[in-house]
């Protein structure tokens, strides 16, 4: 597709007929009274067929868990998005829109790096506030915000309707729903909406985002993201966390390859990679993070480089055998927190019920899983904090290194700001 100015398409998914022989209905707005899912898909959603593949995922992994009726299931709309970006470098456009957002959270470490990032976006205005995304908003949110008048409603009501639509995001999807975000506290800022107002309504939007391309630990909603060490295809913040991920993933590589050619004592001179899965909370990220989600094909050199399925997987079987242990359970944290999210949202019909926090929506009581997953939970958490001490003795480490006056060969430039933007830590 090509046009001068970037947009997107909404589609709905419906059932087949002879209207809509793919299931897939075009549609210009998403009603504000709707429980629904949207779906922001990765910057290959360039057409109809690839977009409506994400609804199918929806409707067939997860709105058919037996934890929805079928009344649920008829009152849940699945929607999905194809980009137009206008430009016939799609990849260096995507790539650019990411690094503006990491240089407007202060993740780009090397300053005439971000200054150029800011130089280009001030001359351009479709990369710094793209249409698509404006298009997108005035589509799917700003009807959930106000009337059709714009006027100023109660700000529980808001609330309400915000907690009716859940976001699934894919890699560029979590750059679409950062911005979109901007937009929603930029309107209700318009609409004389308090701080505190548009903080509480942001929070009531959840987004379950798989390997999304975009700063974390900045967002302001309920923006929970799931992430493989082995997805070499995202994009990441050049900060202390994204070069120590990097180089421990090298690292990891090399002990493997060892391991694999039988030689133990070059195997023990690289550190193994763990513990997984971890999860880290808050202005950490709010990610859950594996190493591998799948096994390897194959035990010959291929087995260390990128596997494809870390980054383009969306499925939500975590019982599927080709997939590690600690990506079964990501898996099963993802569904569940997507199921009860939309739980959640159906249950506005009876009244404005909060988002519960993310220790429950990874539960599953309705499977007499709760405590299993309670526990899952609780050790990701514990894990994380371990990759995070971990990640600052190296960073301690160096520093010591550094200031004992030892040569300068050292495993990555360093910098010290905090992992996402150096005014987050107060330092």
């Amino acid at each position: 597709m090509s046009s001068e100015q970037s947009r997107i398409t909404i589609g709905k998914r419906v059932p087949k007929s002879s209207l809509y022989p793919d299931g897939w209905q075009v549609v210009d707005h998403i009603d504000p009274e709707e429980t629904c899912v949207l779906y922001l898909g990765g910057g290959h959603s360039l057409d109809g067929e690839k977009a409506n593949g994400y609804t199918k995922i929806i409707k067939s992994e997860i709105l058919k868990d037996e934890a929805f009726t079928d009344e649920d299931r008829e009152q849940v709309g699945v929607y999905s998005i194809v980009y137009d970006f206008a430009t016939e470098n799609r990849k260096q456009k995507l790539w650019t829109l990411t690094q503006s957002l990491f240089a407007q959270h202060g993740m780009i470490l090397d300053k005439a790096e971000c200054a150029d990032v800011k130089q280009h976006l001030a001359a351009n205005p479709e990369m710094r506030q793209p249409a698509y995304i404006g298009q997108l908003f005035n589509e799917a949110i700003l009807p959930r915000l106000t009337d059709e008048t714009q006027t100023k409603l109660e700000y529980q009501e808001v609330a309400r309707r915000i907690r009716g639509l859940n976001l699934v995001a894919h890699c560029h999807g979590g750059y679409v729903a950062l911005k979109l975000e901007e937009l929603m506290q930029n309107k209700m800022r318009a609409l004389g909406y308090t701080r505190e107002e548009r903080d509480f309504i942001q929070s009531q939007l959840l987004v379950v985002a798989h390997e999304p391309s975009c700063p974390l630990g900045v967002s302001k909603s309920q923006f929970i993201s799931f992430l493989s060490v082995f997805d070499e295809s995202v994009v990441q913040a050049d900060n202390l966390f994204g070069r120590y991920v990097q180089l421990r993933r090298e690292e990891h590589k090399e002990r493997e390859k060892a391991d694999n050619e039988g030689d133990l004592t070059r195997m023990g001179t690289y550190r193994e990679l763990k513990p997984f899965p971890a999860f880290f909370e808050g202005k950490k990220g709010n990610f859950f993070l594996v190493l591998r989600k799948f096994f390897a094909q194959d035990r010959g050199y291929g087995y260390y480089e990128a596997d494809g399925r870390e980054h383009l997987d969306v499925y939500y079987n975590a019982q599927s055998k080709t997939r590690t242990e600690e990506g079964r359970q990501q898996t099963q944290f993802a569904r569940n927190i997507l199921v009860n999210g939309i739980l959640n949202s159906l249950a506005q019909k009876d009244g404005f019920t909060p988002l519960p926090p993310i220790h429950e929506l990874v539960q599953r009581d309705s499977l007499n899983l709760g405590t299993i997953d309670s526990e899952n939970f609780y050790l990701a958490e514990q894990n994380g904090n371990i990759f995070w001490n971990l990640m600052k003795k190296h960073l301690a480490d160096h520093r010591c290194l550094m200031q004992e006056g030892r040569p300068k060969k050292v495993e990555l430039d360093w910098h010290y700001p905090h992992i996402f933007s150096r005014r987050r830590e107060g330092r």
